[in-house]
């Protein structure tokens, strides 16, 4: 099939369908001192702290049970899930603020410097199966079963004494994203 006119390509790469987003932490955690904060164990059992990013859900549930896993949505044909994480980063300056689920850097700021509280670059796109789950007594819980830990992180590099970091809003993103790049064109005349 053809189409009359000029067509310029103005965009290659992956498709990705926004599914959904969940708020995995709600608060605005401050800390004052390195190199770690507090581990947060949320609903997690086989990922389930996950499944809100695909369908919907905008609240977190704040007890800290570990329930029965449930079941992603299958991609359409072509696609894969990948989660994408955001937050809001702070520090006083020098330091780095950090967020980790389980042994995963999912989120870093290399300090802003001021006591803006501001929103910071949404993470990369993780493979869901990037995101594995262990024992949760692993990374400081109490459980012994398999789930997913949050976990906070002040990070003083060497040479920096003490100061201050804010993490909050940190939300999920769930998007089917196609295995193979596509190309997207406009008419331009």
């Amino acid at each position: 099939m053809e189409f009359d006119g000029v067509w310029t390509k103005y965009y290659e790469g992956k498709d990705r369908i926004h599914v959904g987003s969940a708020l995995l932490y709600p608060g605005d955690w401050s800390y004052n001192t390195g190199p770690y904060g507090p581990v947060c164990v949320r609903k997690s059992y086989n990922k389930t702290l996950l499944t809100g990013c695909f369908y919907g859900v905008n609240t977190v549930n704040t007890d800290f049970n570990i329930e029965t896993s449930e079941t992603f949505p299958t991609p359409p044909d072509g696609y894969k899930l990948q989660i994408q994480f955001s937050g809001a980063l702070s520090t006083g300056g020098g330091n780095d603020a950090r967020v980790r689920l389980n042994g995963l850097d999912i989120l870093r700021n290399i300090s802003w410097g001021d006591e803006v509280f501001r929103p910071v670059v949404k993470s990369r796109f993780f493979d869901l199966d990037e995101i594995t789950t262990a024992p949760l007594k692993d990374y400081g819980g109490t459980y012994a079963g398999a789930g997913l830990c949050l976990m906070f992180q002040n990070f003083l590099p060497s040479g920096v004494g003490s100061n201050w970091v804010r993490i909050g809003n940190l939300m999920g993103h769930g998007y089917f994203t196609s295995i193979n790049n596509c190309c997207k064109w406009k008419r331009v005349s």
